[in-house]
C-alpha cells in the first residue's frame, strides 16, 4: 500500500507499508546508469545467464519487433552478429535524444513494468550497430577495429532500419 501525504511545505511525502516495516521516500534509489543495473542483474531481464546470450537477445527484440508491427523482419545472422532490419522504421530518428539505448522507456504493452528491449542490447552487446539509408551509428564498437557483416550493409543501403549486434557472451 503506498501512502502519500503533502507536508505543511507541499511536498509529497510518500511512504510505502508493506508489513510492519515502512519505507520512506528516503529508501527510494534513483537509478542513474540503467545499463549498469541491468548488466549487475541479468537474469532479472534474460531469465538465465546460462549459455550464449545472443539468441535471448533476439528474442526479446524479436517480440519488441512484433508487437510494433515492423513487420515484415527480417532477422539473421553472420557469424557472431545477429542482424535485424525491417521497411519500418520501428526506433525513429531520434532515438538517442529519446534515449532508446540507454534509458528504460516504458512499454505498456509489458504491462505495468513493460519497457523497450533496446536497452538490453545496449546493456548485453559488445558491438551494436544502428543503421538507416542515410547512416551507420556504432554505439558499442569501433568500426576502425570491427567491420559490420556485408549483409548488414546491404540492408542498409536498401532503406531499411537495420541493428545489427554481437553478444558478450
Amino acid at each position: 500500500m503506498f501512502v502519500v501525504r503533502l507536508s505543511n511545505q507541499g511536498k509529497a511525502e510518500v511512504s510505502i507499508v508493506n508489513g510492519e516495516r515502512q519505507f520512506t521516500e528516503a529508501d527510494i534509489h534513483v537509478l542513474d546508469d540503467p545499463v549498469r543495473a541491468i548488466r549487475r542483474n541479468p537474469t532479472m531481464y534474460l531469465r538465465t545467464a546460462d549459455g550464449p546470450i545472443g539468441p535471448r537477445l533476439a528474442e526479446r527484440l524479436a517480440s519488441s519487433l512484433i508487437h510494433d508491427r515492423a513487420l515484415p523482419v527480417t532477422i539473421s545472422t553472420v557469424g557472431e552478429w545477429w542482424i535485424f532490419s525491417s521497411h519500418t522504421d520501428w526506433i525513429g530518428k531520434d532515438y538517442v535524444a529519446r534515449g532508446l539505448f540507454s534509458r528504460m522507456l516504458p512499454d505498456v504493452r509489458g504491462g505495468p513494468n513493460g519497457y523497450r528491449q533496446e536497452i538490453l542490447l545496449a546493456a548485453f552487446a559488445r558491438l551494436l550497430v544502428v543503421a538507416d539509408a542515410k547512416e551507420v551509428v556504432w554505439l558499442k564498437g569501433d568500426p576502425l577495429v570491427e567491420a559490420l557483416p556485408m549483409e548488414a550493409a546491404k540492408l542498409q543501403a536498401l532503406g531499411t532500419r537495420t541493428v545489427a549486434y554481437v553478444a558478450e557472451f
